[in-house]
This record gives structure tokens, sequence and C-alpha cells, in this order.
């Protein structure tokens, strides 16, 4: 049965706030408070509360159009300040990321929606007229804000000949179940289709079996106790269906098996004896590693995949722990920075995006 928006006033869909990290060089705790919906006179008329996304607050879909998302920001300067760069012959891409790049995902939908009803004219559109290439997709990212820009990636990732299977592992392999529920409602809202038909529609055999059990996935909190007895059972049962097995690999086990448990118990898995030899997700606190290693990749050998790096550049940058905590990762790892490797495989203003999402003002600096 494909999901349908519920009728009558919107939900109150709950906030999603990460548990504390600890132990990761440069990947502390989230700083960030809860923030409780503003309070009105009228509890019917109370706008929904934002969600919580990608390591940040993202306005809810449900919120009717507004530019006070954001106590403190007015959106009017940084609209004009668009519309300026992008009027008349050619287009001021200094100025596009200058005003675009320091922007919160709340202050992007706030100044997404002044842009509309100041110049009757979409903010992503204006932007993807005026640029081209990989510069033009990195816009895009920024101003659909992280939700929408995941929703549109799984749309892109399945369209055309063929499915792009690597974005959508990354979008929906490893994700906390509350992204994975909201991602799946956003998809719904936005291109009104059901995320679960169209992966049944574009992939087949065991391919569309891992990404619909990722979906229907009830896997618990990661602070839910680890029951050692369950992790051994699981390693044995790693085992059968690998190295165990004469012939071939039961895929599916080891499928079912790192979708529906905690990160914690799989990292409890590969502390026994039998998997501590194999890649250990211990090094790897809420995806950093994982997410390093996959910017890596998109430099790596001849040529650079511009999209993978772009895709994986403008998510991270969205939680700031957590680029930081890939910034800290990638320099222990190559014994260069990530700033430094990004604008050595870059070029043009799609290169002075990049650097600028990484590290604020360090192209600045580095003429200086």
């Amino acid at each position: 049965m494909s999901y349908q928006p519920p009728p009558g006033p919107p939900p109150q869909i709950p906030y999603y706030i990460p548990p504390p990290v600890a132990g990761h060089p440069g990947y502390p705790a989230p700083t960030h408070q809860h923030i409780p919906p503003q309070q009105h006179a009228s509890t019917n008329h109370a706008p929904p509360p934002p969600l919580f996304y990608l390591g940040t607050y993202v306005a809810n879909f449900y919120t009717p159009p507004t530019d006070s998302l954001v106590p403190g920001y007015d959106p009017r300067g940084d609209a004009e300040r668009i519309r300026s760069a992008t009027k008349g012959l050619g287009t001021a891409d200094g100025m596009l990321i200058a005003t675009l790049t320091p922007l919160t995902a709340l202050q992007m939908q706030a100044l997404a929606n002044r842009f509309m009803s100041s110049y009757g004219l979409s903010l992503v559109s204006v932007l993807e007229s005026e640029t081209s290439y990989s510069f033009k997709f990195a816009l895009r990212g920024l101003a659909l804000g992280p939700l929408a820009w995941d929703v549109f990636l799984l749309r892109w990732g399945m369209k055309g000949i063929g499915s792009n299977e690597s974005v959508l592992t990354e979008l929906l392999i490893g994700r906390p179940m509350p992204d994975i529920h909201l991602l799946t409602q956003a998809y719904q809202y936005l291109e009104n289709r059901n995320l679960t038909q169209d992966i049944k529609s574009e992939l087949s055999m065991k391919t569309e079996r891992m990404f619909v059990m990722a979906l229907s996935s009830d896997r618990p909190p990661d602070s839910t106790p680890v029951d050692h007895a369950q992790v051994s059972r699981d390693v044995d049962a790693l085992y059968k269906a690998g190295e165990g097995r004469n012939f071939g690999t039961d895929e599916m086990v080891f499928c079912d098996i790192l979708i529906n448990r905690t990160q914690p118990h799989i990292t409890a898995m590969y502390s026994l004896p039998v998997l501590a030899y194999r890649a250990n997700p211990k090094r790897d606190r809420n995806g950093v590693y994982r997410d390093t290693k996959l910017i890596y990749k998109a430099m790596q050998g001849m040529g650079t995949q511009d999209d993978k790096l772009v895709w994986r550049i403008v998510r991270a940058h969205w939680d700031k722990n957590r680029l930081e905590g890939i910034k800290a990762t990638y320099f222990h790892r190559r014994q260069t920075t990530l700033v430094h490797r990004v604008d050595q495989e870059t070029s043009g203003s799609y290169q002075k995006l990049l650097t600028e999402l990484i590290e604020p003002g360090w192209k600045r600096g580095k003429k200086n």
C-alpha cells in the first residue's frame, strides 16, 4: 500500500536528536540545542516544528512559505544580491558563492521563499538557468537544502538507462532510521511517488531486496544496549554465509544483519577475533570514516568524478561537526588537508564553491 499524505492538519513530527558523539577527534557531540516551535496565541494555527535531518534543522515540508524561519535572519538582502548576480549579461559567480555558502538549511529555505515572493521566480530555477556543469550541480544542492537535495538525488539516481546504485547506497544504507523515514515522506510529498515502488520498478533481484529491506527496516536506535549473545550468533551467521559455505556467498544474510543491527552492535561484532582482522567499523563513528573514504575515492585515479565529489561535499557541509570529523580523518589518513586536495582536483567557480564549503575564507587567505 503506497503512502498517502494524512488528511487534515499536518502531523507534529517529533525531533530527532542524535546521541552524543565521543571518542572521534574533530567530531565532538553536537553543540546545538533543541529549538522549540514558536508559541502562538492559538494552538490551532501553530506552524509545524522544523525537522532534524542529516545533522541539521530543515523546514517542515508542511510549513507555509515564509521568510521568518530563522529569528534574526532577514533574507531580503541576500535575495537582492542573488537577483543582482544573475541579471543581465554574465553571472557574478563570486557573489553567488559569498551569499549562499554561509547559509544554514533553514536560512536557505527562508531565502528561497523570499526570492519567490519578491520576484516570482524559483531560486533553484534561476541558479540553474544562469550557471552550468558542476558549478550548477553544486548550487542546486545548496539551494534545495539537505532533504530536498536527497530526494532529487534519489530520483536522479533512478532515471535514465540503468540505476546509479552508488548514490542509492549512500542515501539509504547505514542511515539513522529517523532520516530514512523523513526521506521517504519527503519523496512522496515532493515527487508524488512512492519510494519503495520506484525502487522495485528500477532495480531487480538481490539489489532490489537490499534497498527495500533498508527502507522497511525496524532497526532500533543506537542507544539500545548491545546484546552480546546476539552478537556471537550474528558473527557465526556471517561466517556460515561467507567463508563457511562450500560454494558462493549468501549475500542476503549479510544484508539482513548489517541493515537491521545498530552501529554499536556491528562494532561489537568486529571486536571479536573471527572478524577483527577485517575492516573494523570501530574506527568509523557515525559514518565519518565512510564519508571520508568516499570523498577520497571521488578524486582517486585519473580524473575526478565531479558529480560524486559535489554531492558528497555538499551533503557533508550541512553538519559542521561532521565535516570537521571528515577533515580530521582525511588529514590523519592522507597527511594533507581535504581543502588542499579538492583545490588541486577542481577549477574555476566550481573549485571556489567547494573550497568555501570545506574551509570558509581559505581561498582568499591563500591569495594573501
